[in-house]
């Protein structure tokens, strides 16, 4: 990144951390914060917070190991936050499920269906040598227990866009203190559209890249004020980061809510998105199981057919969330590859075998009925999802990661209102909050009465 482009960042990240501070306070004024809204919040934030410590401190190094792999490590006091972050995050998980538990809401049954397949994934990986009690992995349980109990409604959606919100500021300010740390030259493979790879707050620029496609639904229905500029800041930077996927998701996710925002075009929109993240849907399953080139997607598919192989043996068992990662130290799989199978379909069935497929597709079922009226909307959120999930590994069924927020979010919101933009709810909860209205002019029939 040049002088010029990291000035302009810098510049638009000022402007960005004026209007993110108004975009909070109408959220803060309303004083309706649930449990759920510091869950979404708390499961952004925590599991980026190393590398964004990092990026202001300077304190993050790449190592090349024996067989030249790039191993990233933090030094100072990012590797502090790098200690603190996980264990810190199960512990709020834990008091926001105590929180949760005195309100007496109903359960949810779909994270609780995640929760049994991250579960299940333990149990099979301990029978291949892997650790039951592997920190990430258990803080991921806490966080869907917790969202097993949490208030169902919009309270994630708006926890997870005020954290994504600050995360998006944070990166543009990054180019003003520290542009060589959120920002690399371009490879011989990928560029972004800037002429540089952007990596913000991210560990590496794929990473960036995903997290800000997916992050613009939840900014445009979670923020209150000038959430299409923010989701349009979040498409530029991940058009800006060289991630082929997190580009194409970021463009068709802005288009979607471009459209949506106008009114005349509402019904369009979400009929489209309904359509787009059904072919998605199929997709993700399908296409690791086409007769395609090793060489495909970059060599995607000959991951698809290690992990096919593999699970071969024992269909219905799976091999738990690190046995993929154990591959790297055998060179079965390159290092770039090692924290998942690149696609979500592949993740599932690896992990917990056929019982994680259908965990998956039965917490999805349950997440969409659960918004039957609202399904264009459910389907906006998804689409940028599901197209990483074609050929990356979006949801963790391991350690909890930078992008674990969306699992929760898509497994715990619940559009309840008949508002379909963020400007309408303030009206729409008004009125819920009034109750019904008696007509005037009429006396209010008695007990007795005939009728």
């Amino acid at each position: 990144m040049n002088s010029t482009y990291a000035l302009g960042f810098g510049v638009l990240g000022l402007v960005m951390a004026v209007l993110f501070i108004r975009a909070l306070r109408p959220m803060w004024n309303r004083q309706q914060w649930t449990t759920a809204t510091v869950l979404g919040l708390i499961t952004v934030l925590l599991p980026n917070a190393t590398t964004a410590a990092s990026v202001f401190l300077g304190s993050r190094s790449v190592i090349l190991d024996g067989f030249y792999n790039g191993i990233v490590s933090y030094g100072g006091t990012a590797a502090k936050v790098n200690t603190i972050a996980s264990p810190l995050l199960a512990v709020l998980a834990l008091i926001v499920l105590a929180a949760s538990l005195k309100m007496s809401s109903k359960p949810n049954l779909a994270p609780a269906a995640i929760a049994g397949l991250v579960v299940l994934g333990l149990i099979f990986g301990s029978l291949y040598g892997s650790s039951l009690a592997n920190g990430g992995v258990i803080t991921l349980l806490l966080v869907l227990i917790a969202a097993v109990f949490v208030p169902r409604g919009r309270g994630v959606l708006e926890g997870a866009a005020i954290g994504l919100a600050l995360l998006i500021v944070l990166s543009l300010l990054g180019s003003l203190v520290a542009a060589s740390s959120v920002s690399q030259s371009c490879g011989l493979r990928k560029c972004g559209a800037l002429g540089f790879l952007f990596s913000g707050v991210a560990d590496n620029n794929n990473a960036f890249g995903l997290l800000a496609s997916m992050a613009i639904p939840v900014l445009y229905f979670g923020l209150r004020k000038h959430q299409l500029l923010f989701a349009t800041a979040a498409a530029v930077l991940a058009v800006s980061s060289g991630s082929r996927t997190g580009a194409i998701a970021a463009a068709c996710g802005l288009i979607l809510c471009a459209i949506h925002k106008r009114a005349a075009l509402r019904t369009g929109s979400l009929r489209l998105a309904i359509f787009a993240a059904s072919v998605l849907g199929v997709g993700v399953g399908i296409l690791p199981l086409l007769p395609l080139s090793p060489e495909a997607f970059t060599g995607r598919v000959a991951l698809w057919r290690t992990a096919f192989s593999e699970m071969a043996k024992q269909p219905f068992i799976g091999h738990g969330g690190e046995f993929w990662r154990d591959q790297v130290n055998f060179r079965v799989i390159a290092h770039a590859a090692g924290y998942s199978t690149h696609n979500q379909f592949v993740e599932s069935y690896f992990v917990a075998g056929i019982f994680g497929i259908v965990l998956l597709f039965a917490a999805v079922i349950i997440a969409l009925r659960a918004n039957r009226g609202h399904l264009g909307q459910v389907s906006i959120l998804l689409v940028p999802i599901l197209i990483c999930a074609l050929t990356e590994r979006p949801w963790s069924l391991g350690p909890i990661d930078w992008l674990s927020w969306s699992l929760v979010v898509v497994l715990t919101i619940q559009f309840s209102t008949n508002a379909e933009t963020p400007e309408e709810l303030p009206a729409e909860i008004a009125k819920a909050s009034r109750g019904p209205q008696r007509r005037r002019g009429r006396r209010p029939l008695s007990a007795g009465s005939r009728w």
